[in-house]
């Protein structure tokens, strides 16, 4: 036995050889070769969704903080009506895009959906963010919009305080739009949720001489009815100590309104002596001249 292998030592092998291969499983091998294809081309997959979804975060990260400040200052009859709006265009215009983007790729149906939804979800948590940032600033807004209605017409020309301006009513309607900025950035409304919001805080209005301290009740609270926590960026009693705050620091204006009709008053009762004098002094020269 020993001397037929030296004699034949390549049959040997090559029977061994044999053997190992009837005990290999190409199909396995197979597999495992497309197992390791599927996963490389499902990370370069992800991996660009990945990339083509981050594109588009930054696109609403564009599109969306700047017109939400806008709307916040300008502080018009609906505000969060205009950044419903503003959200749902924007949210949809780049969604139709992202549906170009991916059509070619091979994903379930399923995973585009939930990808779209995290794109929405994203563009309001964008406004929600900005919200917040606005409702930091919401002293500084008040302040501003009280100046520009007190010290403008409804022709945005400067007011010259006259005999006939009534400072208690401008003052009112200044208070009023400083007023409907707290309202605005008290809660986050981007579920079209009512709320008792702007006539809880009216009775700020009502009350900012602090006569009546039963007025002031449902602001002595940390939550606003009819507002989910997580929705509320002032709660009332902040909002109370806001007004309060503001009203202390809009009085100078008032004053200087008030003391600039003084001096208007004072001139034009200079002016009407002045013109008083000239006849009473020609009166007075005639009669001299006749004696």
């Amino acid at each position: 036995m020993v001397l037929e292998h030296l004699h034949d030592p390549l049959g040997h092998l090559l029977s061994d050889a044999s053997v190992r291969q009837t005990n290999w499983d190409a199909s396995k091998v197979r597999e495992e070769l497309q197992h390791d294809i599927d996963s490389h081309a499902l990370s370069v997959c992800n991996a660009k969704l990945l990339e083509i979804t981050t594109n588009f975060e930054k696109q609403l990260d564009k599109a969306l903080p700047k017109p939400v400040e806008s709307l916040f200052e300008a502080g018009g009859k609906d505000t969060w009506l205009s950044i419903r709006k503003l959200l749902k265009r924007e949210t949809e215009a780049v969604v139709s895009e992202f549906s170009h983007s991916v059509a070619g790729f091979l994903v379930e149906e399923e995973t585009i959906e939930k990808m779209k939804q995290s794109l929405r979800d994203y563009a309001r948590k964008v406004v929600e963010n900005k919200a917040r940032e606005e409702a930091g600033k919401v002293l500084y807004r008040m302040k501003d919009r009280f100046a520009t209605v007190f010290s403008h017409d409804n022709d945005s020309k400067p007011r010259v305080w006259t005999k006939k301006a009534d400072i208690k009513a401008i003052e009112r309607d200044a208070l009023s739009a400083s007023l409907k900025l707290l309202s605005d950035m008290a809660a986050i409304r981007l579920d079209e949720k009512s709320d008792n919001i702007e006539r809880v805080l009216g009775l700020l209005l009502e009350n900012k001489t602090r006569a009546a301290k039963t007025f002031l009740d449902p602001l002595a609270s940390s939550t606003w009815k009819e507002v989910s926590p997580e929705a509320i960026l002032i709660s009332p009693v902040d909002c109370k100590s806001i007004w309060n705050k503001f009203h202390g620091e809009i009085e100078y204006i008032i004053a200087q309104a008030i003391a600039a009709k003084k001096e208007q008053k004072h001139k034009n009762y200079k002016w009407i002596y002045a013109a008083l004098s000239i006849p009473l002094a020609i009166m007075g020269g005639g009669a001299m001249a006749s004696s």
